[in-house]
């Protein structure tokens, strides 16, 4: 079963779009962006999860998402059994919207000076986006790097609570970063590696996939 991608227009039809891109260049400005805020709303009122389980984890540079090793990775292993779910300054991003304006035009430019700003946002964002999901998923992957701001905001998530799963855990992630894994460059990518893959297919108790492309 593939997933079914809305159309570039779906959020935000053309005549409507700011123009040049303007609010979507530079982290501070596109947090406080209220359009954002605004796509934030609409997606996480109009989503539906598809599987029992879903996977977390950070934005990429690379779009749409997909393209990229890390959500290719997580596609391949566990397209068919989770929801994918991107967590960035664009804001919570279920894959299916990917396609979507602003969401292959926005660039944050990440910076440090908004690192507070960036984590109010990020836990305001994905505690709405949990509050009316999260009963509709057995088990949730929270997979963010242990240096991430990311971690910081979710480090707790899991304490007391068998839904969630914050990964990579630090054994693995040393294991990534020692051993390597066949065909990922491990320093960009960690996330993609086998270990990280096993981890979380030993946490939700489903076996990995096996697929050769994305679609």
């Amino acid at each position: 079963m593939g997933i079914k991608f809305y159309p570039e227009a779906h959020l935000v039809p053309m005549e409507d779009r700011p123009p040049n891109g303007e609010g979507l260049i530079g982290e501070g400005v596109l947090l406080e962006n209220p359009l954002i805020d605004e796509l934030c709303k609409k997606m996480r009122e109009e989503y539906e999860p598809q599987h029992k389980y879903a996977i977390f984890s950070l934005c990429t540079s690379t779009r749409p998402y997909l393209n990229s090793p890390k959500w290719s990775a997580f596609y391949k292993n566990f397209g068919e059994s989770c929801d994918l779910v991107i967590c960035s300054n664009g804001g919570i991003i279920p894959i299916e919207y990917q396609n979507c304006y602003p969401f292959k035009a926005y660039d944050a430019h990440g910076d440090s000076a908004y690192d507070e700003l960036y984590k109010e946002k990020f836990k305001d964002r994905l505690d709405k986006f949990l509050a009316l999901h999260a009963h509709k998923w057995d088990k949730i992957i929270l997979s963010f790097l242990p240096s991430s701001r990311n971690r910081e905001v979710i480090k707790d998530y899991d304490k007391g609570n068998d839904k969630f799963y914050v990964v990579p855990s630090l054994e693995v992630y040393k294991r990534i970063q020692e051993e390597g894994s066949p065909g990922v460059n491990t320093m960009r990518f960690p996330q993609a590696a086998h270990q990280h893959m096993e981890e979380i297919s030993q946490i939700l108790g489903i076996p990995r996939q096996t697929r050769g492309g994305l679609f």
